[in-house]
């Protein structure tokens, strides 16, 4: 599991720790997180309870509360995000070429790749919208 800290003054996110056994995050990955998660700035409610997991071998996921509303991969061979788009957002999105990468519309989880960290600032409304607190 990993937490995150904020520093109003700076705004500036910190990775405050890390069980590098378990969640195996890259530096790369890292930066994808920190990312993320100044996106999240000022916190969301319930922001005490994003944190993230390593349910797969193949991505890291991110969570608010139950929701895993974020799943990302970022190494050389595979650079992506796949987001749980809330319905309505995702119905007025399914032409969007940023969820190219998607091609069944119908799963909760809409996949983006992305060539670079910039790519991720084209997505932040989507980000910001998919973090839903579920308890």
């Amino acid at each position: 599991m990993i937490s995150f800290s904020f520093d109003a003054k700076t705004k500036s996110v910190s990775i405050d720790s890390i069980l590098d056994k378990e969640l195996n995050i890259n530096d790369d990955e890292k930066d994808v997180v920190k990312i993320i998660f100044s996106f999240l700035t000022p916190p969301p409610e319930n922001s005490e309870n994003i944190y993230l997991d390593r349910r797969s071998d193949n991505y890291i996921s991110m969570f608010c509360g139950k929701n895993d509303f974020l799943r990302l991969k970022y190494s050389e061979r595979a650079k992506w995000i796949s987001l749980r788009l809330p319905r309505a957002l995702a119905k007025s999105n399914i032409e969007n070429p940023l969820f190219d990468a998607q091609s069944n519309k119908k799963q909760q989880h809409w996949r983006a790749d992305i060539k670079s960290l910039d790519d991720l600032y084209l997505l932040k409304d989507f980000i910001i919208a998919s973090c839903v607190y579920i308890a």
